[in-house]
């Protein structure tokens, strides 16, 4: 039993953090998936999976001018969580250039929700497509520019080198407490700052981040600052957070720090056999304690973790998967379609962890020189196997069906071997040897055929009855051509809770008496 607990953040513009964790919790057992967030996309997915309450919705404008609505989660202490990437984020595409986005409404939407009297306003600010060092925001709480004594107007980044003061006595003064939680550990000036390490990726050119640096820091310059002390976190949403930690004054938290103390990361990650994580992209700005890094440098031991992200860029020495171009070597597929090959992944780590196992069929086909029915199943359960004859799980219903048929006794093994030699009836399946996860047909990989041509060749069999889907999958892929009537019904698993027992026994009663 391999105990597996799934932390990723969203692969941006991919497939997001609440996805992700169904979609591997579905695929293992005894695990655990919680969407998590850094501060970017998928952060209301992760505390609406961790706090209880309830989601207002904001009518508002995006960075592009555009009508959108906007969700605020509440909690039943009264704390208001906003992710700000719904207005400012890479899932709202725009062909707006970047110079012309705003956080304007971002700034009226905080003001609409400081009057709503909650305990805390939680700001997540990461998986920005702005890049304005929170310029329209502080306009939109208003902020003033003047040249000497005339007014000037701030509607664009460019008239910052036009203005030679800034007033900021009428700024909107917040009453209730912000907490800020921003995704990346990044300054907002120099190579380690907002314009080299992020603008690029929102699709400005070289000369752009050059002309972003003067604008930054000349914004900077005028806010007069004089006691500034650059902070990790400056940097992130495009420089907002430099307008949060050192102009509206509110407390700031590193995403990722947030998210793990959030789940109480500490004490999760002794339950479990092995850590999941992993996000779009793993390349040095991860490192800037993005939340797959700082997950895995507080991991006890390293040997617990398995890395899966759309792409990785950075060399790293434990177990690790990207889908490209591992699975898919064209960039815009990897990431249009991830599901696709997140599945194909898995099915390669559960085979490193030994959960798919390479099994052969190791008991005999029954027949005897009388048998006229072949019934054929897919591969024998774990139970079979063990027991080393056909359909031993007693929650599979195939001895009740024949049971209900024929009227004979199949309490016992040596019960059904007579009884079945008795009816005509031979048994085996379609699979001589595979790959698969416990006794799951759908998880059954690279299967070698049994030779059911021979079978029926040396043998009176008059009809083949296939008992179930995969059976019926196979014999129409490899044996379609035998000259032998073929029944295909439903399976007599539990699983199959579609048919009843009565139905089943009406399905192959009438395919065992059909003459």
């Amino acid at each position: 039993m391999v105990k597996c607990l799934f932390l990723f953040d969203s692969f941006k513009g991919s497939i997001s953090s609440l996805e992700l964790a169904k979609l591997f919790s579905k695929e293992f057992s005894y695990s655990k998936g919680l969407p998590l967030s850094d501060g970017g996309e998928g952060f209301l997915d992760m505390i609406k999976s961790l706090k209880d309450g309830k989601s207002l919705s904001f009518n508002i404008k995006s960075q592009s001018y555009e009508d959108i609505t906007v969700e605020v989660y509440v909690t039943y202490n009264n704390e208001a969580y906003l992710e700000t990437s719904q207005l400012i984020g890479f899932n709202k595409n725009t062909d707006v250039p970047l110079l012309s986005r705003t956080t304007y409404f971002l700034g009226k939407l905080l003001q609409e929700l400081d009057k709503l009297s909650f305990s805390k306003i939680y700001i997540s600010l990461g998986g920005s497509l702005t890049q304005d060092m929170g310029f329209h925001l502080l306009r939109s709480l208003g902020l003033r520019g003047y040249q000497d004594e005339n007014e000037i107007d701030l509607s664009s980044l460019d008239n910052l080198f036009k203005i030679n003061r800034l007033d900021l006595k009428k700024l909107y003064k917040f009453k209730t407490e912000l907490m800020v939680v921003y995704d990346v550990d990044a300054y907002l000036l120099g190579k380690h700052g907002a314009n080299p390490l992020f603008a690029k990726q929102k699709g400005v050119t070289k000369d752009d981040i050059i002309y972003l640096e003067k604008c930054f820091s000349r914004f900077q310059e005028l806010l007069e600052n004089n006691d500034y002390v650059p902070l990790l976190g400056d940097g992130a949403a495009g420089g907002i957070g430099y307008i949060f930690n050192h102009i509206i004054k509110s407390t700031h938290i590193l995403g990722s720090e947030f998210a793990l103390k959030l789940i109480n990361y500490e004490e999760l990650q002794d339950k479990y056999d092995y850590i999941f994580t992993g996000e779009g992209c793993f390349d040095l700005s991860s490192r800037y304690n993005k939340l797959p890094y700082l997950l895995i440098s507080k991991t006890k031991d390293i040997n617990k973790i398995i890395l899966i992200a759309g792409s990785i860029k950075q060399d790293i020495d434990f177990k690790h998967y990207s889908l490209y171009p591992t699975y898919e070597n064209n960039l815009f597929k990897a990431i249009k379609y991830p599901k696709r090959y997140l599945k194909q992944a898995i099915i390669d780590i559960k085979r490193e962890l030994g959960i798919i196992k390479r099994q052969e069929h190791e008991f005999p086909l029954f027949i005897d020189q009388d048998s006229e029915v072949l019934i054929l199943g897919s591969f024998p359960s774990i139970i079979s196997r063990k027991k080393s004859f056909y359909y031993m799980n007693s929650s599979n219903r195939f001895y009740k069906v024949l049971t209900e048929i024929y009227h004979d006794d199949f309490s016992s093994l040596e019960a059904i071997k007579s009884s079945l030699r008795k009816n005509h009836i031979s048994l085996y399946d379609s699979i001589e040897s595979c790959e698969i996860e416990n006794s799951d047909d759908s998880k059954i990989y690279s299967y070698k055929v049994s030779d059911i041509p021979s079978i029926i060749k040396n043998s009176k069999i008059k009809k083949i009855i296939l008992n179930g889907r995969k059976s019926q999958e196979i014999f129409l892929k490899h044996f379609k051509d035998l000259k032998v009537k073929v029944y295909f019904l439903p399976s007599t698993s539990s699983r199959n809770a579609s048919y009843s027992l009565i139905d089943l026994v009406n399905e192959y009663k009438q395919a065992l008496f059909d003459k």
